[in-house]
């Protein structure tokens, strides 16, 4: 199940890495379910569940789809944001970008997609200023804005009747 929402990717500016830090919370917990018992129930039915800045990916046996789907839109639905998660994922983003100016291959991958794309979204890189920058409101108001159904579709692929997935 691979659903991918219809939000056009926007400059972030001063805020440049925003949507890819709210894509790294979204398996952080929700209001429900600690960031722990999510992954617990996640692994017990052996499946994979993954987020980024638009979209949300779920693969599982034909037999666990149904808790698959609950966990999904639990995540979906319910994203709570909690603050720790907000301040650990920050400080992982922190030594990413360390690491990041001792190694010419990751300064060439920035400068490359600096020149080739101008004032677009895809040319914008994460800064430590824009990381400092960042609020967990921010990470709130970008889910709000680029979580809805408007422009959404979802992908279904595998053992499952169309009966099964229109249900």
């Amino acid at each position: 199940f691979d659903l991918r929402m219809g939000s056009d990717p926007q400059l972030e500016g001063d805020l440049a890495g925003l949507s890819d830090l709210a894509g790294s919370m979204l398996l952080s917990g929700t209001k429900s379910r600690s960031k722990d018992q999510l992954d617990n129930e996640i692994d017990y039915i052996g499946a994979n569940l993954n987020a980024d800045k638009n979209s949300i990916f779920l693969s599982c046996l034909t037999k666990h789809i149904d808790k698959g789907l609950e966990l999904m839109s639990d995540v979906l639905l319910n994203a709570s944001f909690p603050q720790s998660e907000f301040d650990r994922i920050k400080k992982q983003n922190e030594s990413a970008l360390l690491s990041t100016k001792s190694d010419a291959a990751s300064m060439a991958k920035n400068a490359t997609v600096k020149i080739n794309f101008p004032a677009h979204p895809y040319g914008e890189v994460m800064t430590e200023a824009s990381l400092n920058a960042i609020k967990l409101n921010d990470i709130e108001n970008y889910f709000k804005a680029t979580f809805s159904p408007k422009g959404a579709y979802l992908s279904i692929v595998g053992d499952i009747t169309r009966a099964e997935a229109e249900k």
